[in-house]
């Protein structure tokens, strides 16, 4: 489970870093919320976690591995709940 997970989250930073270079922004943005979107569907692990729990184990995992996510809004309003937010 953990290799495919690993097998496709390759595949997206590629795309993405792809985009960063040869798209516009709002292109790649479209790439970038792809990316995070197979970040929290994708199942990594086999534990007993609540979902959304492990939705966002699974994106600040990923930081660690892609940390050009970091100068991301987008990663940061998918990572943070609603009400933890700044207007």
């Amino acid at each position: 489970l953990d290799r495919t997970y690993r097998n496709k989250m390759r595949c997206w930073d590629t795309a993405w870093a792809w985009s960063r270079e040869h798209l516009e922004p709002e292109k790649e943005q479209v790439v970038l919320e792809f990316l995070l979107r197979q970040v929290v569907d994708l199942p990594r692990f086999n534990r007993e976690l609540p979902r959304w729990a492990q939705k966002r184990l699974q994106l600040v995992l990923r930081l660690f591995e892609n940390p050009a996510l970091a100068r991301e809004r987008l990663f940061w309003v998918t990572l943070l709940p609603t009400g933890l937010r700044k207007a």
